[in-house]
């Protein structure tokens, strides 16, 4: 037995046109007894318009009938399942990661054009205490947006390694 996953195909006839080489005589009967096998063995087909690309499927053994290269042992299914699980998983984070930067260097350019504008300015004329504090602020804020450019240079680094490791990782489950 072997397995596969659903690409979005609209008919069982499509699905199993993918799965199956079916070939020579009683091709006709074959492609029949495939569906039939396809359908017993995955009932959710019966829905086909309801069922999310990606999900596994049972290809069963069809006399007359080979799985086709679209299809994969249990072990390899569940690598490649898993596989598409680890790297949505990693870029994920790696996205989360980076919005979480760009939100800190967005931040600190606010402070920056904050501390430039000239309603502050005024401000800071008639308060010492603001104007005394003004120069701090901007430095904290020019050294955030330049941490804030490391990391981003560090998290695509490091992301890259990532995903390499992620491959490797995963050739030896195959």
């Amino acid at each position: 037995m072997q397995f596969a996953v659903y690409t979005g195909e609209r008919t069982v006839s499509e699905l199993v046109g993918r799965l199956y080489t079916i070939e020579g005589p009683g091709s006709k009967e074959a492609a029949k007894q495939a569906e039939a096998a396809l359908l017993d063995a995955n009932p959710e087909l019966a829905a086909l318009n309801e069922l999310p690309e990606g999900a596994p499927l049972e290809v069963p053994d069809v006399e007359g009938a080979r799985p086709s290269a679209e299809t994969s042992s249990v072990e390899q299914a569940a690598s490649g399942i898993v596989g598409s699980d680890l790297r949505q998983a990693l870029e994920a984070a790696v996205e989360a990661l980076a919005v979480a930067i760009a939100q800190r260097t967005e931040e600190a350019n606010a402070t920056l054009e904050l501390v430039k504008s000239a309603d502050l300015k005024a401000l800071a004329k008639d308060v010492p205490e603001i104007a005394a504090k003004l120069p701090t602020i901007s430095a904290e804020a020019a050294a955030r947006i330049k941490e804030a450019q490391a990391l981003q240079a560090q998290q695509e680094k490091v992301a890259k390694d990532m995903r390499a490791d992620l491959d490797e990782f995963l050739a030896l489950l195959r």
